[in-house]
């Protein structure tokens, strides 16, 4: 468990501390720890993911890929076309207890991102292209304890003040090698190191439940709607109707964007909104308009469906979750019942399986720039079962999205209250 300190004016000690530790937290450089190893400059081209002897470190999989904590059997990881091992030293190959960091990005918060090698089984591994790579001078350092380390804001803060460039950032070795951390004794750093990485072992098994539950939501929805499924006491045959028929799809308000502001007015819901990952909306990119007299058929309530109708995200929907009043832009549609025979819960799960993603694909033109109108999307044929059956599928899909999200709430809240504690147990 982790014990609250009270305040010390005294630099170097953390704000918690496990039980049995004391004492201030002893100042190094990097260079103090790592000698600066080779590295290389093979771009994506000099690689592949088949064949070969040797492994490269890719500064761009640290960035999108990789975990802190580098194991070579949890990690896909190219090899170096036709690397000819003979004669190199065994100085040029990552061994374990190094680190590599990422000393190129475009996105500010990225730069310097690190991986701790934890795990090769065996295998040679070279530093690839635009890295750092450290390679540890002895024993001080417990296992794991860097790939934790690394993730630490202030730490991280001081790495960016040292990154250079405009819309490239680069981090030079030279300041690298002179940034100052501190470290606490060695079995202090293993306590940290293995409760974190009870904490993360912990949030991967919360996301291997959820990815679970997708994997079997998606192949449950693919055998629902093709019927390969049905609920006890249903046996009617599914009717093939239009879209129209049932629902009509209400196209967006041509708000005029010159008058966009960013957080006073009303709720702007444009196709950049529409997630083409979490079904949800994004808000990220939220724009507001100052009110104006609308006619109310442009208003998006809670549970509403939502369609993105031009541009890259062209027919991903989105189910408009938020409690905030607001109304959608031109070229966003939004799916309103005309008929009782319709359940709009069955249309929200209809819209996530693959039979709007076929249609849709039938009606866009390779090569030209996506684009969908009301007419066509209500021109989609669809299978509808009797109204209490659609209320069955409805509720099961419906409950499996509720355990989706309830382990991604337990995750976030996981990764959440790890954040803190990095900010907390280290100085």
């Amino acid at each position: 468990m982790v014990s609250n300190l009270i305040q010390s004016k005294t630099q170097n000690i953390p704000k918690l501390r496990f039980p049995g530790f004391s004492g201030v937290w002893e100042e190094k450089k990097f260079n103090d720890l790592y000698n600066f190893g080779v590295t290389n400059s093979f771009s994506r081209d000099k690689l592949n993911y088949k064949i070969g002897d040797v492994y490269n470190i890719h500064y761009g999989d640290i960035h999108t890929k990789f975990k802190s904590h580098f194991q070579i059997k949890k990690e896909k990881v190219p090899f170096v076309n036709n690397f000819n091992v003979e004669g190199v030293s065994n100085d040029v190959f990552v061994k374990e207890g190094d680190i590599i960091v990422a000393d190129t990005s475009e996105d500010y918060g990225d730069i310097g991102k690190t991986i701790e090698i934890i795990s090769l089984n065996n295998q040679k591994v070279v530093s690839g292209l635009h890295t750092i790579l450290g390679k540890k001078k002895s024993d001080n350092i417990a296992s794991g304890f860097m790939g934790h380390l690394m993730k630490n804001e202030l730490l991280r803060l001081r790495i960016k003040k040292i990154a250079q460039g405009v819309k490239v950032l680069g981090l030079p070795k030279k300041y690298f090698k002179n940034l100052k951390i501190n470290l606490p004794t060695l079995p202090e750093q293993q306590k940290i190191s293995n409760f974190f990485s009870s904490v993360d072992e912990w949030t991967q098994n919360l996301k291997e439940q959820k990815e679970n539950l997708e994997a079997y939501k998606k192949g449950m929805m693919q055998k629902i709607f093709s019927q390969e499924v049905r609920f006890k006491g249903f046996d009617k045959d599914w009717e093939e109707k239009r879209l129209g028929e049932v629902c009509t799809v209400q196209n967006g308000y041509a708000f005029k964007s010159e008058n966009f502001k960013q957080k006073q007015g009303l709720l702007v819901i444009r196709i950049s909104n529409i997630s083409s990952k979490s079904g949800k909306i994004e808000k990220n990119n939220s724009v507001y308009h100052p009110e104006i007299d609308i006619n109310k058929n442009f208003k998006v309530k809670t549970g509403d469906l939502l369609i993105a109708m031009s541009g890259a995200t062209t027919g991903k929907v989105s189910v408009f979750d938020l409690d905030e009043l607001a109304y959608v832009n031109q070229r966003v549609g939004i799916f309103k019942l005309k008929s009782k025979e319709l359940f709009y819960d069955f249309l929200v799960q209809m819209a996530f399986s693959e039979i709007f993603p076929k249609q849709l694909r039938r009606l866009l033109v390779a090569g030209a720039q996506p684009n969908i109108c009301s007419s066509d999307i209500e021109s989609f044929q669809i299978p509808l079962p009797c109204f209490e059956e659609q209320q069955k599928i409805a509720n099961f899909l419906t409950s499996l999205d509720n355990l989706i999200e309830s382990k991604q709430h337990q995750i976030n809240k996981a990764e959440g209250w790890k954040k803190g504690l990095i900010r907390g147990l280290f100085v």
